[in-house]
């Protein structure tokens, strides 16, 4: 089960959540550079962890992300997480986005924690419910409610590195060894 990480407001820490057990790892820059409104992009970081290759999710998804200046910016992140590839895109709401579509389809199930920021939370609660991917939403320092959160059909558990209004922060090595 992998365990996906929105560390945007880690990163300024140098939280690595890779070393913690992360699978992937996701940035949304705009949230501490500039603001909301500086389209900076996001950033997803694959641990080589989880086999994309066998979920049949993998390769080039559209022309224009491939080119030199993006494949530079993609592999020093990747080395800065301990990550093995990144993927960068539009925006930190667009790097989460496709890391869930990714994993989860009609049918599936995420579980998220409660304190999260409201896109996410937003993404998760009704946007993707409209696709048939349902959530639960936990108490992530509660590790009993994660484990008994997690069902047959769980694609992923979702955290953020600080969490969103709190700026608490995940056991995220003892929700790894969960996941």
């Amino acid at each position: 089960l992998p365990l996906v990480i929105d560390n945007t407001f880690g990163t300024p820490y140098l939280i690595r959540p890779i070393e913690h057990g992360a699978d992937i790892v996701v940035h949304s820059a705009t949230k501490f550079i500039g603001g909301h409104g500086t389209t900076l992009g996001g950033v997803i970081v694959d641990s080589g962890k989880f086999d994309w290759k066998a979920s049949g999710k993998y390769g080039n998804i559209y022309g224009r992300l491939t080119n030199s200046t993006q494949d530079v910016f993609e592999k020093r992140i990747a080395a800065l997480e301990g990550g093995v590839a990144a993927l960068a895109v539009a925006s930190g709401a667009a790097a989460i986005t496709y890391t869930i579509e990714a994993l989860a389809q009609a049918g599936d199930h995420i579980v998220a924690q409660k304190t999260i920021y409201g896109g996410s939370y937003n993404l998760l609660e009704h946007t993707l419910t409209q696709f048939g991917v349902t959530t639960t939403f936990v108490d992530a320092h509660d590790l009993k409610e994660v484990e008994n959160a997690i069902q047959p059909n769980t694609k992923a558990v979702y955290l953020e590195t600080l969490g969103n209004p709190n700026s608490d922060i995940p056991d995220i090595d003892a929700i790894a060894a969960i996941a």
